[in-house]
């Protein structure tokens, strides 16, 4: 047995025939032929070329095909992933809104109104108890301060800044003296120390020529000047009929 080259017929690949046989097997494509031809090719280069070209040929319309079944492939794959995730998830279910019974709204009724209960219980006294407290303090303070009052205001809760506004010019003297007795008649009207009043609560007096912001600071007052145009800008909002102030 002898191993010679030859050419397989049907791809035009070079293989190895025993010349002794009949038939070969062409390792490559896998087809069988007869050895005699296969060993003919060695000497027709134009027939071996037009195998070759053959294969080729096929050898790419076979690949293009897979790839189509590939992406097929994939593609059912993914659809039937989908599918899959979707029965597993089940049918969607609706929403259905019942009325509440009239036990629950009978009781979400009485929580609301024992919540409003509450905070008016908190906060109604508060507001009369400042009310009140501005009331005295206007009353006291329009006998006590040499000064035509045009408006006067107070601000916060507990009635801690008073802001009034003054027709003729208070200079920083006026100014301190107004302090001190908003600060004697809260404290005497609240019932609070007064040391603990002046440090807590700010009067601004509004003149002829700008304001005073009077704060009691390091153990003294002090009357802050500030100017601007026009000078009674802003003018706090009246909390009562302006008053004539009584002269001491």
């Amino acid at each position: 047995m002898s191993k010679t080259e030859a050419y397989c017929t049907h791809c035009g690949s070079l293989i190895n025939v025993d010349d002794s046989k009949e038939k070969s097997k062409c390792i490559f494509c896998g087809e069988e032929m007869e050895t005699a031809k296969a060993l003919a090719l060695n000497t027709n280069s134009e027939a071996r070329l037009l195998l070759q070209n053959a294969a080729a040929e096929k050898s790419k319309e076979e690949s293009s095909v897979r790839k189509e079944q590939e992406k097929l492939s994939m593609k059912e794959m993914a659809a039937k992933a989908k599918a899959n995730a979707n029965a597993s998830k089940g049918p969607k279910q609706e929403i259905v809104l019942r009325p509440l019974p009239m036990k629950t709204k009978l009781i979400i009724l009485v929580s609301f109104l024992g919540i409003v209960a509450i905070i008016a219980a908190v906060f109604v006294p508060l507001i009369m108890t400042r009310n009140a407290n501005r009331a005295a303090i206007e009353d006291r303070l329009s006998n006590s301060l040499g000064y035509e009052i045009t408006s006067q205001a107070f601000k916060y809760n507990d009635n801690r800044e008073f802001i009034l506004s003054v027709k003729d010019t208070v200079e920083e003297a006026g100014a301190i003296e107004i302090f001190e007795k908003y600060a004697s008649v809260y404290s005497e009207v609240t019932g609070k120390d007064a040391g603990s009043v002046k440090q807590a609560v700010t009067v601004i007096v509004f003149d002829a020529e700008g304001r005073y912001i009077c704060q009691y600071k390091d153990g003294s007052i002090s009357a802050v000047f500030e100017t601007g145009t026009p000078t009674h800008t802003p003018t706090p909002e009246p909390t009562s009929e302006p008053t004539q102030a009584v002269s001491e």
